[in-house]
């Protein structure tokens, strides 16, 4: 277990409570991330804490002193026309050949720093900002406020678990208190999914997307036995889409969704979708909204209203 924070007196600390890593250069940041072992408690202290992006190690649990105490922040700069892989993410793992076991995210707000990277200012082709991408059997993400995403002009995925293609019982994904505000580009806002054909059960609640005109809030595939409830959008083009992969006994329940702008909930592809039950939801379409409120398209679904 240890302790990072925002020290004035330049030591590099010990990493107990009383005596902190210091996280108050960016480079100092880096040696403490590096050092730190798997299977670590990580306490941030209050403050804004810049980095050139955090590799996440397997059944890391990272934890701030809250949304608006703890911000976690991407340097000036770190996504450029020079930029290898066309990506920055601020907490990352994302590596086929070893998902975690588990990893665990809560409490801060992480600051992709849009404005202040040269690809979003220059509006290059086939970059993308995001702020938590991590490939684990299962997680926890709780209380995390994410900034400043952007893709452009690809489908991008900013904060998301991806599974790793089993299907075990004991394998969990909760993402809950959650925020990803003002996303810019064509990118499903918050999102978990099994990216080889298994699937995993969990759910996304209390969520909050607000200001997204150009793509969804909830996603991507691979549920089973999977709640998305009690989350709130506002000005989002699709609060949910139903897409890649199968979908098996899936719960939308007690959700607010606020001036959407195309559909409010979208089935869209070609997988087994069965057992999904929508109920007790509010769909508030906005003005001038063309499409019906949920489209299955041509997917074949067994959908209970």
């Amino acid at each position: 277990e240890v302790w990072i924070n925002n020290r004035a007196d330049a030591k590099p600390g010990s990493g107990t409570s009383a005596d902190p890593f210091s996280g108050s250069t960016t480079a100092g940041l880096h040696r403490v991330m590096q050092g730190i072992p798997p299977d670590t408690i990580i306490h941030f202290g209050a403050g804004t804490f810049i980095t050139h992006g955090i590799r996440a190690k397997n059944k890391w649990r990272i934890s701030g002193a809250g949304k608006d105490a703890t911000i976690i922040k991407l340097a000036d700069g770190e996504l450029a026309q020079s930029t290898p892989g066309r990506e920055r993410c601020v907490i990352f793992e994302f590596d086929f050949q070893g998902f975690f076991q588990y990893f665990e995210l809560s409490d801060l707000t992480i600051d992709c720093n849009r404005e202040n990277q040269p690809a979003f200012t220059k509006h290059l082709k086939g970059y993308s900002l995001d702020a938590w991408i991590i490939a684990s059997k299962s997680a926890t993400i709780r209380n995390v406020r994410s900034r400043g995403t952007w893709a452009n002009p690809g489908e991008g995925f900013p904060c998301h678990v991806y599974h790793d293609g089993s299907k075990g019982s004991q394998d969990r994904i909760e993402v809950s208190g959650c925020e990803n505000l003002n996303p810019v580009g064509y990118l499903t806002a918050i999102s978990v999914f099994d990216q080889g054909g298994g699937t995993v059960a969990g759910s996304i609640h209390d969520c909050t997307v607000t200001d997204h005109l150009n793509g969804s809030a909830f996603g991507s595939g691979g549920w089973r036995n999977f709640d998305v409830h009690h989350n709130l959008t506002r000005n989002v083009a699709i609060p949910i889409v139903i897409d890649t992969h199968n979908y098996y006994n899936v719960g939308i329940f007690a959700n607010r969704f606020y001036k959407c702008g195309k559909w409010a909930i979208l089935f869209n592809g070609g997988g087994v979708y069965e057992n999904i039950d929508i109920h007790d939801n509010l769909f508030d379409m906005a003005d001038g909204a063309a499409a019906p409120c949920l489209d299955t398209g041509t997917a074949r679904v067994t959908t209970k209203i």
